[in-house]
């Protein structure tokens, strides 16, 4: 294959043979689509629809829980799919929730953002190519581990082995762990505080001074970490 390239939002294009294969989104624009024909992914040959075919993901088996447990959080859990309005339908009639949008263009992902923010600071969990653009903007955005790069590299954070029982409980604890912040905060400037004059008047040997910076940043890990556990 040569020329291979992404169209963003709408598939894979590259030529084989020394045709031009397109593989994405019905109705990209690329070439002309079939309303006769089913299938959310198309296939066409220098332009011209050849055929349809359907790709499904399974749901994870937490997923059921991981959204009750938003909403248990009082959270407002919403679907961004690109994916076609029935099976969207469908997948979030299986997790209880009731607002989704589907069919999302990676722009329309940022506008729906961008609708949400105005209503309060939005959380988006996403891993493809499409999503990049919407975790960018998000308030906090998390990228699972198997997620694209782009994604990754829009995101504050990536779940490395994919568990999202490690995001709950982060989202569970969101409250003890922000008021370790102005701890953190006040033990390092403490440790700043006494140490920087010292060192200024030669008090301080420069092998006191690390040992210093050291426990410095022992007590704020120590102080996060207790945080954590007793959160």
């Amino acid at each position: 294959m040569a020329n291979f390239r992404e169209l963003q939002g709408k598939g894979v294009v590259g030529e084989v043979g020394g045709r031009e294969v397109f593989v994405g989104r019905p109705g990209a624009t690329v070439c002309e689509d079939s309303p006769t024909l089913d299938g959310n992914v198309a296939v066409c040959v220098d332009g011209e629809l050849v055929g349809r075919f359907d790709v499904e993901d399974d749901l994870r088996r937490d997923a059921a829980e991981f959204v009750a447990r938003l909403r248990a959080m009082g959270m407002r859990v919403v679907v961004l799919s690109g994916d076609r309005g029935d099976r969207v339908r469908a997948l979030a009639e299986r997790l209880g929730i009731r607002e989704y949008y589907a069919e999302t263009s990676p722009e329309r992902k940022v506008e729906v953002i961008k609708e949400l923010k105005g209503r309060g600071g939005v959380a988006m969990l996403g891993d493809g190519v499409n999503d990049a653009a919407a975790l960018a903007l998000a308030d906090v955005s998390v990228a699972m581990g198997n997620a694209v790069d782009l994604s990754k590299n829009a995101a504050h954070i990536v779940l490395l082995n994919n568990d999202l029982k490690g995001l709950l409980s982060i989202l569970e604890r969101r409250g003890t762990l922000s008021k370790a912040v102005p701890s953190n905060v006040a033990l390092a400037l403490l440790y700043n505080a006494v140490g920087i004059p010292l060192a200024v008047l030669g008090t301080l040997s420069g092998m006191l001074a690390m040992v210093v910076m050291v426990l410095s940043l022992a007590s704020v890990f120590a102080n996060a970490r207790l945080s954590a556990l007793y959160a």
